[in-house]
């Protein structure tokens, strides 16, 4: 009840937009408390079954304060679904530079990566309720919900976070697919490498063959003894048209390795 309350009270535009009976929404902590400390009860609970959790019962730090909260409300259910954190980079630097951004904590940023450039939205801690894992439309809809929040802010033209691979992958998994995707760039580099083994021939195959993300798949695939595939994030932001910058391990996430990216979200008309 009281997530309902926080949400009719919030402006009309943090009403991004509405499916069947589902609505999508952003706010921030002092707006939307009850709706916020749900969000990180939740995370916790996806994040576990992927032994990412923090094995407390909010997956929660300083940067839930700070940052925005875009999230998937089920007005049946009266429940949430899903949602993402993502922070302003323009706004949060203003407050006090590179460390009012979370990823900084994982990666080492030069003047010359995009976050110091322009306005970027720094997109981490998102997650889909298990009941819902197995339709797309969650995942569309969070989507959707940031297309609309760039329409409302057009300053924003690209979004950077990370991939993270869960410690549930084979660490050969998770070295295929650093060498496969990253191309080294300028600006960034790891805190805390990810140091991946792999057999010197798997190496240079890698090195002197371009691999699509469909024969990364079925690498990844015949690894992995319960034959799960690449992260679904991974091969969405793919589909975006995403770079992949560098890997690093957050050590403030149970030790997972992450793959730092960024896209483009449009291109302002010639």
């Amino acid at each position: 009840m009281y997530k309902r309350q926080e949400l009719e009270r919030l402006p009309e535009k943090q009403h991004l937009l509405t499916f069947k009976h589902y609505g999508v929404y952003y706010g921030y902590q002092a707006q939307i408390p009850n709706c916020v400390k749900e969000i990180a009860r939740l995370r916790e609970l996806t994040f576990r079954d992927l032994d990412e959790g923090s094995g407390e019962p909010y997956d929660t730090d300083k940067f839930d304060a700070t940052y925005m909260h875009l999230f998937i409300y089920d007005q049946k259910n009266n429940q949430i679904t899903g949602a993402y954190r993502i922070g302003q980079t323009d706004i949060l630097q203003k407050q006090g530079g590179l460390e009012q951004l979370y990823l900084s904590q994982m990666f080492n940023f030069n003047d010359e990566f995009i976050n110091q450039q322009q306005p970027c939205l720094e997109m981490g801690r998102s997650f889909i309720i298990a009941s819902e894992q197995k339709s797309y439309h969650s995942l569309l809809l969070l989507w959707k919900g940031i297309g609309a929040y760039v329409c409302q802010n057009p300053r924003y033209r690209t979004f950077y976070g990370t991939v993270s691979l869960s410690k549930q992958y084979d660490p050969r998994s998770v070295a295929i697919m650093e060498k496969t995707m990253v191309k080294a760039s300028a600006g960034v580099t790891a805190k805390i490498a990810f140091i991946g083994q792999l057999h010197p021939e798997v190496t240079q195959f890698i090195a002197q063959n371009t691999i699509e993300l469909e024969g990364l798949s079925t690498i990844i695939s015949a690894i992995e003894e319960d034959g799960k595939d690449i992260p679904v994030l991974l091969k969405q932001y793919h589909k975006l048209g995403a770079n992949f910058h560098c890997m690093a391990i957050d050590t403030n996430f149970n030790q997972t390795p992450g793959l730092l990216l960024s896209c483009l979200l449009y291109t302002s008309p010639s």
